[in-house]
């Protein structure tokens, strides 16, 4: 009887000792990540104003127009996410609706400021040094290579585009109706 008892007192022991070293039962979960290909672009300056006003109100009768070049800044702002590892980013501009006898040239910087991070890519040659003119209606790149990035926020943040608008043929200048002009410039960010 002791023998028997002693073995089930073995038994029952083994068997709460396996229960508690059985398998643990979990189940997996797959994760799935997006990352989508993402970019914005702003300018600082929603608008840019040539005026030549300035420079002739000094004028006297048969004095020549001060056709002196003006100039003006502003700053390419960019955020930029590149999902596929092979995926590059460029930046275009376009100006439209130059009127005849004026030349509109563009000077651009890549960003400088504490704010920028990732691949800021390359500002094509023919703009990093001097200032170059632009085609009328047609885009040109002027940042490519963009990988994943951001060029900051604050004012003087972002690729910097200088401006220079010159007075190629005062006889042209007709076009301008009523001292306004249409010119457009259209950047466009793409991958």
């Amino acid at each position: 009887m002791k023998k028997l008892l002693l073995s089930l007192l073995v038994i029952v022991g083994m068997s709460n000792s396996l229960s508690a070293q059985g398998v643990a039962a979990g189940t997996g979960q797959s994760v799935s990540i997006i990352i989508p290909d993402y970019s914005h672009l702003s300018t600082t300056e929603t608008s840019l104003s040539f005026d030549f006003t300035i420079q002739n109100n000094a004028m006297t009768a048969g004095d020549a127009f001060n056709a002196t070049a003006i100039t003006a800044v502003d700053y390419l702002k960019v955020s930029n996410i590149n999902a596929g590892a092979s995926s590059v980013t460029k930046i275009q501009v376009t100006a439209s609706n130059i009127p005849s006898g004026l030349g509109l040239s563009l000077k651009v910087t890549a960003p400088t400021g504490p704010g920028k991070a990732g691949t800021l890519g390359a500002v094509d040659a023919t703009y990093v040094m001097s200032l170059t003119p632009l085609p009328g209606g047609t885009a040109t790149d002027i940042v490519t290579q963009i990988g994943t990035m951001n060029t900051g926020v604050a004012a003087t943040e972002g690729y910097k585009v200088e401006y220079e608008l010159n007075v190629t043929d005062l006889t042209a200048l007709t076009s301008i109706l009523q001292n306004v002009s249409t010119t457009e410039i259209m950047y466009t960010i793409s991958s």
